[in-house]
């Protein structure tokens, strides 16, 4: 949920699409699937740049409460956040509700 880590893991995804990407056909599926993770987490970075609720699954008390930096009280870890897919996030980007 933090941006930085977000940005880094988005710039991780992409390294590995290209790698595999440059072994040619073969391993063009690894590529696209590697950069649509890679696009994912860099909208994801930019809402947790804003705000770190914005990635998590609002209905997830626990992620929200992780998110909005009161941890300690979720029944669960911060590894065990939810946050949402693509799909809601291309949502929010283009301001559909």
């Amino acid at each position: 949920m933090d941006a930085e880590q977000l940005t880094l893991s988005s710039q991780r995804w992409m390294a590995a699409a290209l790698a595999a990407y440059s072994q040619g056909p073969q391993a063009y599926d690894f590529a696209v699937h590697h950069a649509g993770i890679a696009a994912e987490h860099l909208l994801k970075a930019y809402l947790a740049s804003l705000h770190p609720a914005l990635v998590v699954e609002a209905k997830d008390f626990d992620s929200l409460l992780h998110a909005t930096g009161m941890g300690k009280y979720a029944s669960g870890h911060v590894t065990r956040a939810k946050t949402i897919g693509l799909g809601s996030v291309l949502a929010i980007m283009s301001g559909a509700r």
